[in-house]
C-alpha cells in the first residue's frame, strides 16, 4: 500500500500525501548521499565503519533493495510527522516531541528486526558482512533521514509561505514591508550611538538585511515594496526578501498569539509575545538565513522582535480602543450643554 493510499489526510505540518511522499524520495536519497560524503565517515578505519560505507553505497546504487527498504521506512516516517502534528500547538512543542517520538522508533525492536534482516538479507550481494554494521547503518541512516525530512519540509512550507497570508490584504504586507525597513533603519542607527567592535560586528551582520534597489527582490515581494518606493526620498531602508519574510513570520505568529476579544495586561506583554515569537520555527529558520554566523545572532534577533513588537503594540493597542464602546452613551448631553442649562435655571 502507497503513502497516498494509506494516509490520504493531510500528513504532519500541513503535508498532502503527495508531497510527503515527493519529499520522503528526495529526502532518503539526500541522506545516503550524506553518509557517504560524510568526512567522518570517510576518515574511519574501524570494521563497522568501513561496514557502514560499504552498505551505503550498496543501497545508494542498486534500485531495487533501495525501494524495499525505503518502502518499510516510508509509512513509519508519515505517521510519525503525522502523530507529531496531531499532538502540538507550539513549534517548540512540535520539536521536542518529533525528537521524542523518532527516539521511540529507534528502540522498536520489531520494527528495526525487520529492517535489519532487510539488509541482511543482501550480504552476499555487498563485499561485507556484520549484523553490528548493518544495524549500525541503519542507526546512521534514520538519523540522516529525519535530518533531510526536516530540512526538506522547511523549504516546501517556504514555497507554500503565501497562502498562510490568507488573512492579510496587500495592504497589509505593504505596511509590513514599510515596517521592515524602519527597523533596519532604527537598529543601524542605534549602532552608530556608541563606536565599539560590538556594534561594528552588528552593522556588518546588518548588510544581508537590506538591497540597494528594489529591483534585486522576488517579484513576489516587489508588489509591496511598492509603497515604501513612493515614499522613499532615498532614506529609508528596501528590506531584502527574507528579511521582510522574517518580519512577516513574526505578524503570524503575533495573530495567532493574540485574540483582540480578550485582550488583557498579560496578552499583550512584550516579554511574553518576543519568546513566542523567537521559539518560533519559520522566524528561526529565515534567521539563520540572513543572520547565522554572528556571534550577536540572538541579540540582534531579539532586538528586532522588540522594536517590532513595540511599534505592532500601539497599533494594536488602537485597535482595542476602537472596538471599546464609548464611555457617554449617544442621548448624554455635552458638559458645556450640561453647565449653562444649570445656569440658565438658576437665573429662573
Amino acid at each position: 500500500m502507497g503513502i497516498t493510499e494509506k494516509y490520504n489526510n493531510k500528513t504532519s505540518f500541513s503535508m498532502t500525501p503527495e508531497e510527503f511522499t515527493k519529499i520522503f524520495e528526495t529526502s532518503y536519497q539526500e541522506a545516503l548521499e550524506n553518509i557517504m560524503n560524510s568526512p567522518f565517515r570517510n576518515s574511519s578505519r574501524s570494521k563497522h565503519g568501513k561496514g557502514i560505507l560499504a552498505i551505503t553505497l550498496y543501497y545508494a546504487t542498486s534500485q531495487q533493495t533501495n525501494t524495499q527498504l525505503s518502502e518499510e521506512l516510508a509509512p513509519v516516517f508519515a505517521n510519525l510527522f503525522e502523530k507529531v502534528e496531531s499532538d502540538c500547538n507550539t513549534d517548540l512543542n512540535t520539536s521536542e516531541k518529533l525528537f521524542s517520538s523518532f527516539y521511540k522508533i529507534t528502540v522498536d525492536n520489531e520494527f528495526q528486526s525487520k529492517l535489519s534482516a532487510i539488509v541482511t538479507s543482501e550480504f552476499e550481494n555487498i563485499d561485507f558482512e556484520g549484523e553490528l554494521s548493518a544495524k549500525l547503518f541503519l542507526s546512521v541512516l534514520q538519523d540522516a533521514l529525519l535530518k533531510s525530512l526536516v530540512k526538506n519540509r522547511a523549504q516546501l512550507y517556504q514555497k507554500n509561505a503565501t497562502k498562510l497570508d490568507t488573512t492579510m490584504t496587500n495592504s497589509d504586507q505593504s505596511v509590513l514591508y514599510y515596517i521592515s525597513g524602519y527597523i533596519i533603519s532604527k537598529l543601524q542607527k542605534k549602532t552608530y550611538q556608541h563606536k565599539n567592535l560590538k556594534n561594528q560586528k552588528i552593522r556588518e551582520a546588518m548588510t544581508n538585511f537590506v538591497v540597494k534597489q528594489s529591483t534585486m527582490l522576488q517579484e513576489h515581494v516587489k508588489k509591496f515594496a511598492e509603497w515604501t518606493e513612493k515614499l522613499n526620498r532615498g532614506g529609508l531602508k528596501i528590506p531584502s526578501d527574507n528579511f521582510y519574510y522574517f518580519i512577516r513570520h513574526c505578524e503570524i505568529v503575533l495573530r495567532q498569539s493574540i485574540d483582540l476579544g480578550n485582550v488583557n495586561s498579560q496578552t499583550l506583554m512584550i516579554t511574553n509575545l518576543k519568546e513566542v515569537i523567537v521559539s518560533a520555527h519559520m522566524v528561526n529558520y529565515y534567521w539563520e538565513i540572513l543572520c547565522d554566523n554572528n556571534e550577536f545572532s540572538s541579540y540582534i534577533m531579539e532586538s528586532c522582535v522588540s522594536l517590532f513588537l513595540t511599534i505592532r503594540g500601539h497599533s494594536l493597542a488602537r485597535a482595542v480602543q476602537l472596538q471599546m464602546p464609548n464611555s457617554t452613551s449617544q442621548h448624554e448631553k455635552p458638559l458645556r450643554k450640561v453647565l449653562k442649562d444649570k445656569a440658565d435655571n438658576r437665573k429662573q
